[in-house]
């Protein structure tokens, strides 16, 4: 039974994110440039790693020439379990493929026990998703560790996520002292959620004051321009709400209307909150209304800087001080979704009973780090006042820090997760429904999905993309 099971599991961005860095004893006669090719990220070609270094004489003794292009070949085997090497799905490598680069690397080891070869096989086993592994050799070689911010980073990403939050922040606090944390914004997560889980409020790099306070309920007038009013009749169906600017827009929204037609036209309306839209934009809005009536589609827009840097951490986080401003314009339930997903299944026989039991429903992936405990793909919003209490804190939450200038990514989730954890914390009487995360939100596009999303691999091949392409065929 593995130790670490929930770094194990976590979602191979985490693992990418913290190995960037390689290390090497003596490359003899081996040009630089070509080691570069080789350990490239790009490249998980072992075969042509192969036929590049057998070409190649290293002028280096024999145990470690062989060496060395061994290293070299193993980096190489363990590019392909990048996510971006398998289209975003998150399934583990075959374990014999695990065991043999595990192998692979200890034999390294054995012929030249370098330093350097030992970092690299703990971040190369880290990556692989062989975490009990590499954190066998990391207790074994603590002193090494000490002076590695590469693996520091490692240890104190393992133990914040199976929360250990006390065993994490020695490393983490090497890091800040080292200043090797300035510019790893994955590092600065880490310290704010230790410093969160173990009783403070942090304020770096997200302020979580807001928390401490109820957020003021003001009488104000509805706050966005409308292009689309809703009729004036009372709603009894969820409004699913989808937010984006002009190129999400024609990329994704469009399909995801699509998708939730040849699903959902009796059971859910449809919503637009679009950012800054232009002129065609907005007509092309005005007519699917006439195009698709059973979905009672409206719209409104707000204007953003197009120009401004922080312009994608404000796409995905007024969305929630629209989603906060309708369910109580509309009187009705709203879904906040990704622009970018695709409905599967009926809402009403697949989560309709759940939804009529609970306040809010939430998506929690089974392995996921503190700012990811609730997903921001599907948020379901109850028409209840506990509903309106939650929302209103997360958004609370996310403009108090636009208005500090802390406008980072993940933000979004990070409210979502730290508002739930309060609520619980508090014991608010706001009713969370969950259900397993394939079941809901599924970025592996299996068959009991209700709705397919996708991560940081928007555009590959796969069942996904299929799926969209047959949308856009039968309704453009």
């Amino acid at each position: 039974m593995t130790e670490f099971k929930r770094s194990q599991e976590m979602h191979q961005y985490y693992r990418d994110s913290l190995v960037k860095t390689y290390f090497f004893e003596e490359l003899g006669k081996i040009p630089k440039e070509t080691l570069i090719s080789l350990i490239d990220t790009n490249a998980c070609d072992p075969v042509l790693c192969a036929e590049t270094l057998h070409a190649v004489q290293s002028g280096l003794p024999a145990a470690k020439d062989l060496a060395l292009k061994q290293m070299i070949m193993l980096i190489a085997q363990s590019h392909l379990s990048m996510d971006k090497h398998r289209n975003g799905i998150q399934t583990p490598l075959p374990a014999a493929y695990k065991k043999g680069i595990r192998d692979g690397l200890m034999r390294v080891l054995q012929k030249v026990p370098s330093v350097k070869y030992l970092m690299n096989a703990i971040q190369i086993l880290y990556r692989i998703g062989e975490i009990d592994e590499a954190m066998a050799l990391v207790r074994k070689n603590e002193k090494i560790v000490d002076t590695s911010p590469h693996l520091q980073q490692i240890v104190a990403m393992v133990y914040t996520m199976e929360a250990r939050y006390e065993e994490a922040l020695p490393y983490l606090v090497k890091l800040v002292d080292s200043g090797a944390h300035q510019n790893n914004s994955l590092v600065k997560l880490l310290s704010m959620t230790c410093m969160y889980e173990l009783g403070a409020l942090p304020d770096e790099p997200v302020d979580f004051a807001s928390l401490a306070n109820t957020p003021v309920q003001a009488e104000t007038g509805f706050p966005y321009a409308w292009i689309i009013e809703p009729a004036k009749t009372q709603r009894t169906k969820p409004t699913v709400l989808i937010a984006c600017d002009d190129k999400y827009f024609y990329e994704h929204a469009l399909t995801l209307l699509y998708s939730v037609i040849e699903h959902n036209s009796a059971d859910l309306l449809v919503h637009f909150h679009l950012y800054t839209p232009n002129a065609g934009v907005i007509q092309h809005v005005q007519d699917l209304t006439g195009k698709y009536p059973q979905l009672e589609i409206t719209a409104t827009q707000e204007t953003i800087d197009l120009e401004s840097p922080t312009k994608v951490v404000e796409f995905a986080t007024r969305r929630f001080a629209a989603s906060k401003a309708l369910l109580t314009h509309l009187n009705s339930p709203v879904i906040l979704i990704d622009a970018d997903a695709l409905w599967r299944k009926p809402w009403a026989a697949t989560l309709g009973e759940l939804a009529n039991n609970n306040d809010v429903i939430v998506c929690q992936p089974k392995a996921a780090p503190f700012w990811e405990h609730v997903a921001a793909g599907v948020v379901y919003l109850n028409n209840t006042p506990a509903a309106q209490r939650y929302i209103a804190q997360v958004v609370a939450f996310i403009e108090d820090n636009l208005n500090k200038g802390k406008s980072i990514w993940f933000l979004d989730q990070i409210a979502l997760s730290a508002c739930r954890q309060e609520a619980h914390k508090q014991s608010s009487g706001i009713r969370f429904g969950s259900t397993a995360p394939d079941r809901l939100m599924d970025v592996n596009h299996g068959e009991n999905a209700l709705i397919w999303v996708v991560t940081n691999q928007k555009h590959a091949a796969g069942v996904y993309a299929d799926y969209k392409r047959e949308l856009q065929q039968r309704h453009e």
